[in-house]
């Protein structure tokens, strides 16, 4: 009789067991690979919201006149055109009705170099709760020579 050539019963239940082993640890790294770009998106959207409110801010600090109500903790931007309204509300930080964050930190306006409480500004420090790390944004505008002229008379 020819003897057959073949794997035992024993070989192949290691084999598979083995498989079995690989595939799992194949699958933890790949659910581990997903919570990372999770939390990577998740940054990189929350930095990407943080620069457009700079961007904003920017925008219209420099092509509007800037005054801070303290009391009605309000940013009162105006021009000839239209007149802008941001808001502080606890931690919420808008702009018209929109909401720009939601986690305001502190913040602070300075005029001319000097640190204010109310009234004309031409700079804003603001610093939000990031997710890891405080995120601070400090924007400015240009100052012409008839305002350095009207605070030394």
């Amino acid at each position: 009789m020819k003897e057959l050539k073949g794997f035992t019963l024993s070989e192949v239940l290691i084999v598979l067991a083995i498989s079995g082993i690989v595939i799992l640890a194949a699958f933890e790294v790949m659910l581990l690979l997903e919570k990372h770009m999770k939390t990577l998106r998740g940054n990189i959207n929350y930095k990407e919201e943080v620069e457009g409110v700079e961007y904003v801010l920017l925008n219209d600090l420099n092509t509007h006149k800037s005054y801070y109500n303290s009391k009605e903790k309000a940013i009162y931007l105006y021009s000839l055109k239209d007149t802008l309204v941001y808001r502080f509300k606890g931690t919420v930080f808008t702009r018209k009705k929109d909401t720009l964050l939601n986690n305001v930190k502190s913040y602070c306006f300075f005029f001319a170099g000097n640190k204010i409480k109310e009234g004309c500004f031409d700079a804003l420090f603001l610093e939000f709760y990031g997710k890891r790390k405080d995120v601070n944004v400090f924007v400015s505008a240009p100052n012409d020579a008839a305002v350095y002229y009207k605070n030394n008379r």
